[in-house]
């Protein structure tokens, strides 16, 4: 699952506010991860690539994930 927001600043603060949220993080098969343009770029590579593998589930991300991120595992 893709989670898009349109500023990197909104992005950290829904990525803190879904994991400091106990009773939905419950819930979920795993921990959201964050992608922005903000992170250094090895950060921004092994989280693409975890994501392209499958072992992130959920995505926080700005428009840099909608740019070249192809994978099967979203439909």
């Amino acid at each position: 699952t893709l989670i898009f927001c349109n500023a990197s600043s909104l992005a950290t603060k829904l990525h803190r506010m879904l994991t400091e949220n106990r009773e939905l993080m419950d819930t979920l098969p795993s921990v959201p991860s964050l992608l922005h343009g903000g992170l250094p770029e090895k950060q921004r590579h092994s989280i693409i690539s975890r994501f392209q593998a499958g072992d992130i589930k959920y995505l926080v991300c700005t428009d840099l994930a909608s740019r070249g991120l192809d994978t099967t595992q979203v439909s």
